[in-house]
């Protein structure tokens, strides 16, 4: 397993990312390429709910009692992105809001991270689940 990846499933990875906006962002994606949420299988989602849930198991075992933002992103269906297929992949983010942006992220978009990435990925992997 990847030092980024907190959960692996048959169908969906996820992973804390590197660069993320928030600690304990997690993101989960398909491991096959895919740019429409809509376009999964049943078998899909099924284990897209696994992965979900055991990522969220993770998170709450961590850092118990967060806020969460979800954010699905998925292609536009209208004739714009028509041939946008190849090059967008669907994901779902995961953002705790463990923290109240400042004045420093509020006015330069940049966002601080008191964790790297690799041992925010870490602690959630420790994690015994059953």
């Amino acid at each position: 397993m990847g030092q980024y990846v907190i959960e692996r499933g048959r169908h969906f990875v996820a992973i804390k990312p590197f660069a993320s906006r928030y600690e304990w962002e997690v993101h989960i994606l398909p491991l096959q390429h895919r740019s429409d949420f809509m376009e999964i299988t049943d078998e899909e989602r099924d284990d897209l709910a696994r992965v979900l849930k055991r990522a969220m198991s993770r998170l709450d075992a961590v850092i118990g009692g967060a806020q969460y933002n979800f954010f699905l992103h998925s292609i536009p269906h209208n004739n714009e992105f028509a041939n946008c297929h190849d090059s967008y992949h669907w994901h779902l983010e995961i953002c705790p809001r463990t923290s109240i942006p400042t004045g420093f992220e509020l006015g330069s978009g940049l966002f601080v991270s008191t964790i790297s990435p690799e041992q925010a990925a870490a602690r959630l992997r420790a994690v015994e689940l059953d």
